[in-house]
């Protein structure tokens, strides 16, 4: 199988670009991650900032928004109160998952689904396994005047909005011998694919359902994973667009990202990765059409008290689009569910079958390294529960506690390494599952 593993195509670095023309015959999206993890730099000042340029847009997906607080900041001023009467965070964990979506219009109904493969717990550091990320779902009733109906027709029309943050890369490529090598490229894949599955499991006819998809997706045009999931939709009959594919959302020329020592990027050995586009919305061809798409936020704002008197809004740029219906005719063998592998052109046929494999590959990684766990674990138990308490001699004062301690640092070590081990047992089981499904497409 051959398949393009580029994790972008080459792009030119751009800090600034025209805002789209608001449009009131048209729908018009941002999706933004916006930064909001703890450690950020300029917290407060930054979603202040960034809460002043929402209006603009109808519906707004954000990533990496964490904090209840910094929500308030972001939706609670008057103008954004009256702009977006429906705002809703999908708190999955004890940090939430970061998905938070507002609307100028009605939402109908929302929910969230976890990631099968999450973060990985024993990497403090990367939070992605804190997060408990996913995709949230929102249905919004949409009034037809602002798909490019009739002015004043305010009958509703129901959009599927998704909202999604898949798990980062953390290694750099050239340092790694490439794609394969990533440890987080089969979670992200897995993940790729059940957002497939779901949109799949959603959408009715696709000509008569709109649906959105929004997201930091952590991977480029012409990734893999993005690959993956566009082959896998046109299967099923439901072939996706991009809003915009033609500039990095994550480059140098934001300050945030800056190369050098002490740095973020140097700090995570990431600092050859960029430019790259990892934030993106997708949109279903057969019932939607693209009528602009833009990188958004990034321009910098005044902040006296910052050394360097202006910062970026957030370390990624937005993406914005604006859609309305598709009044075009779309062909039936298009939309036909689920589509003939015959039907689909090579390179979808390929993307389905390289994440198939490299799936498997994973699954019999992750199988060994459970062999080596299971034997840590037994020679573990062994030395705590054996060799250490017959080498030790109980001292003669309070030899019960002593004992109880010996032994409590025994079962401790067995937990922690039973625990690994159902964690690996779960990864093994959603790769297989994940590469069985494309295997029968």
């Amino acid at each position: 199988v051959t398949v393009s593993v580029l994790y972008w195509p080459p792009m030119p670095s751009q800090q600034t670009s025209a805002p789209m023309t608001p449009d009131a015959a048209s729908l018009s999206v941002l999706s933004f991650n916006v930064w909001g993890v703890f450690v950020a730099q300029r917290l407060q000042e930054r979603m202040r900032a960034i809460s002043e340029r929402l209006a603009a847009y109808d519906v707004v997906c954000l990533q990496e928004q964490f904090d209840r607080a910094d929500a308030a900041t972001l939706f609670g001023g008057a103008a954004n109160r009256a702009a977006f009467p429906h705002v809703h965070r999908f708190e999955s964990s004890a940090v939430g998952s970061g998905l938070t979506i507002a609307s100028r219009y009605p939402v109908v109904s929302h929910f969230f689904v976890p990631f099968r493969l999450g973060g990985k717990i024993h990497r403090v550091w990367e939070g992605d396994a804190f997060a408990n990320k996913g995709i949230s779902v929102t249905r919004i009733a949409v009034p037809r005047s602002k798909l490019g109906g009739r002015a004043g027709d305010d009958t509703p029309v129901e959009v599927l909005v998704l909202n999604t943050h898949l798990i980062a890369q953390y290694q750099q490529y050239s340092k790694i011998g490439g794609y394969k090598n990533e440890r987080n490229a089969g979670h992200r894949l897995g993940q790729a694919h059940q957002l497939a599955q779901l949109i799949v499991s959603l959408v009715g006819d696709p000509r008569t359902t709109p649906f959105i998809v929004c997201g930091d997706f952590n991977c480029g045009v012409g990734s893999p994973e993005m690959q993956l999931l566009q082959a896998y939709l046109a299967h099923h009959g439901l072939p996706v667009g991009e809003a915009f594919d033609a500039a990095p959302s994550y480059d140098e020329s934001n300050m945030f990202n800056a190369r050098g020592a002490g740095t973020y990027l140097e700090f995570m050995s990431m600092t050859e990765d960029i430019p790259v586009q990892l934030d993106h919305i997708l949109y279903g061809t057969s019932a939607l059409a693209r009528k602009a798409g833009s990188l958004a936020m990034t321009e910098r704002f005044p902040c006296p008290a910052a050394p360097q008197k202006e910062l970026n809004l957030s370390d990624h740029y937005g993406i914005a689009g604006q859609f309305a219906v598709n009044t075009a005719a779309v062909p039936a063998a298009v939309v036909a569910r689920p589509r003939s592998p015959s039907t689909l052109e090579a390179p979808a046929r390929d993307a389905m079958a390289f994440a198939a494999t490299y799936l498997k590959e994973r699954v019999a990684a992750k199988q060994a390294s459970m062999r080596h766990l299971n034997a840590a674990a037994a020679a573990l138990a062994f030395v705590a529960l054996v060799v250490v308490p017959a080498a030790t001699p109980l001292p003669s004062s309070y030899p019960v506690v002593a004992a109880a301690v010996q032994t409590g640092a025994g079962f401790a070590a067995a937990i922690v390494l039973t625990l690994a081990h159902l964690y690996r047992r779960f990864e093994i089981i959603a790769m297989r599952t994940a590469a069985e499904d494309l295997e029968s497409v």
